[in-house]
């Protein structure tokens, strides 16, 4: 309780501590700190998504997409056949949000030549809730535990990977996840992929 006596304004006096201006200033400095880190947060979660545009063009791709392309009459291929057809002849910047959100380990199905044609759309829906679950932000760090397809990537690509790793490290709630990521961070570091 804040105890000492000081004029109201209107000849009364009311109490206050001296502990209660420390208090008062701690609990300030708090909700500042708390709202700096946020900010903080948002700055870095903008440069990152600004650093993957920036290092994975947008270009049409007309390759093959999936491993399967030349089966995808057959009745199995069904995921195979949905992401061929979302994306065939589109950029990364078109892939449907719906098909990031629900298909959200289907980017493991792209040939070495698609994969780093479409790993953005995916890496840019692992940014989105950064303090909740995410799916497809959880593939993507279990993805580069093996490193199969991280090195058809150009120096720039895995450097914002990196960053990706970097940031769920420190900001995703799963411990398991973030866990993932540091091990993920450590092989890229040491050059193995």
């Amino acid at each position: 309780m804040c105890r000492s006596r000081f004029p109201d304004g209107r000849g009364a006096f009311y109490e206050r501590s001296p502990n209660c201006s420390r208090k008062v200033k701690a609990n300030l400095l708090r909700k500042i700190d708390k709202r700096m880190g946020t900010q903080e947060q948002d700055a870095r979660l903008t440069a990152l998504r600004d650093s993957i545009r920036s290092a994975f063009p947008s270009e049409p791709y007309t390759g093959k997409v999936t491993v399967s392309d030349d089966f995808l009459t057959d009745p199995d291929m069904g995921a195979e056949k949905e992401l061929h057809d979302a994306l065939q002849g589109q950029r990364w910047t078109d892939v449907p949000t719906h098909l990031s959100r629900r298909s959200w380990d289907t980017f493991l199905l792209l040939t070495e030549e698609a994969y780093p044609a479409f790993l953005a759309a995916w890496l840019m829906y692992s940014l989105e809730d950064m303090d909740g679950e995410n799916e497809v932000r959880e593939y993507l760090v279990y993805s580069f535990q093996t490193m199969r397809q991280f090195r058809v990537l150009d120096a720039d690509q895995r450097l914002v990977v990196r960053s990706l790793l970097s940031e769920i490290k420190e900001r995703d709630s799963s411990k398991f996840v973030r866990d993932h990521a540091a091990e993920a961070i450590a092989l890229i570091d040491r050059g193995r992929y």
